[in-house]
């Protein structure tokens, strides 16, 4: 994924700008440029990091939390029914967003979750819906030293 500076953003033209580049984000932005003809601008406060152990390896958990660079480090207001406590609320900051602190962890709402949404008034967004969508985040790649016949895979 190419940067660019701000001036250079002067002389073309930009189709759609995404705001977070996040895994949500950058799926949005990874799906609206597969038409050649829209250019995407993906817009994030953090750095995009290649080959970061601790990033890439999962045995390294933790890490990357309220590390600087890597995590935005939020807190919360003092709790008040937790003695005041202040609580850390970490979010990645980069490319990948939070995933590049959350050990590499995929959690997809519930069944129950999801139908709710539709229950507030956003029509479609159930879990028959998107349960299509959502299967499009996974892929098994069985090991080749096993027989694939034996590896399954199929989460619903």
């Amino acid at each position: 994924m190419p940067s660019c500076t701000v001036s250079s953003l002067e002389t073309i033209s930009i189709d759609h700008v995404i705001v977070g580049g996040g895994t949500a984000g950058l799926a949005a932005a990874a799906r609206l440029s597969e038409n050649p003809g829209v250019a995407v601008l993906v817009i994030e406060a953090g750095q995009h990091r290649v080959a970061v152990p601790e990033i890439d390896i999962p045995g390294y958990i933790g890490r990357n939390i309220a590390r600087d660079g890597f995590d935005g480090t939020f807190l919360t207001v003092p709790q008040k029914h937790a003695n005041d406590r202040v609580v850390l609320q970490p979010r990645g900051k980069g490319l990948g967003g939070s995933s590049i602190i959350n050990f590499l962890g995929l959690f997809r709402p519930s069944k129950q979750e999801m139908d709710a949404l539709e229950t507030l008034g956003n029509p479609g967004w159930n879990w028959e819906s998107m349960l299509h969508y959502m299967q499009k985040s996974k892929t098994l790649l069985p090991p080749t030293l096993t027989n694939s016949e034996a590896v399954k895979y199929a989460a619903q």
